[in-house]
């Protein structure tokens, strides 16, 4: 059954449960937190926050409970772990690929073992985007974050998503129709959501009074496989979704310049 898109409060817009799978593999010692601008309003019991990009990989940092055991699980079932330190905070180095990277983001504490649908999605190039990926909600990038990031889709239902300055007003439209006004939240994230969008090429437009961004995707029905493919300046990934659906999200490319 389909999974139909739905934006949530600004509170929960952002949210990615990291909940157990049981499969784990080296656990890197635990680094500090890496400085970052951006961060999200991704709510307890635990939480990706901060994607750096280097020559020896990508380190991810983020918070759960202390003691918890932090897992990112690859398409092919390889595993990479972290435990979180007293604090609460873990680190995590992923080797980069040239290729897109799919991984699930799990969480093991205190016994318990359950699976969710968020995914960590890394695109390839010098250009590369880490955002996460949630059933029913708008896609969340980690670091570079363009006024206009991402743009969800399930067969009917769009969300469009970015980043701007706090409480500063958005106005979002698709193929020059008249657009819907949004306000950034707390952090910046801006979400607008259009109920029913048929498929073929569509031309997405964001902005506010000082800038805009543009971008022509053509949308069509998830598939239903778990698949990425780069395609001009966005990485189109399909993904399931609790319940057997499929989500699709295109993650746009940033440059410097942008964030």
């Amino acid at each position: 059954m389909k999974r139909r898109i739905a934006v949530r409060d600004a509170a929960r817009a952002g949210i990615i449960a990291l909940l157990a799978l049981g499969a784990c593999g080296p656990d890197p010692d635990a680094a500090p937190r890496a400085p970052s601008e951006t961060q999200t309003s991704w709510a307890a019991p635990a939480r990706l926050e901060t994607a750096v990009f280097g020559p020896d990989g990508v380190t991810l940092t983020g918070a759960a409970a202390p003691g918890d055991r932090v897992v990112l699980t690859d398409s092919a079932g390889v595993s990479v772990a972290a435990t979180t330190g007293e604090d609460g905070v873990f680190s995590l180095l992923l080797t980069r690929s040239d290729a897109v990277s799919l991984h699930h983001a799990e969480i093991q504490s205190r016994g318990s073992q359950s699976r969710t649908g968020e995914w960590l999605v890394i695109t390839p190039g010098p250009s590369a985007v880490a955002a996460v990926v949630v059933p029913g909600a708008a896609a969340a990038p980690l670091n570079r974050t363009r006024l206009l990031a991402a743009v969800d889709y399930d067969g009917a239902g769009v969300l469009v998503s970015g980043a701007a300055r706090p409480g500063q007003t958005v106005r979002v439209s698709v193929d020059g129709a008249p657009p819907q006004t949004v306000t950034a939240d707390q952090t910046g994230r801006h979400v607008a959501r259009f109920p029913a969008v048929p498929p073929g090429p569509r031309r997405f437009r964001v902005e506010t009074d000082d800038r805009s961004q543009d971008a022509l995707l053509t949308l069509s029905a998830p598939s239903a496989e778990l698949r990425a493919v780069v395609s001009g300046a966005a990485t189109r990934v399909d993904w399931p979704t609790p319940g057997g659906g499929f989500q699709a999200s295109w993650i746009l490319q940033s440059t410097p310049g942008e964030d």
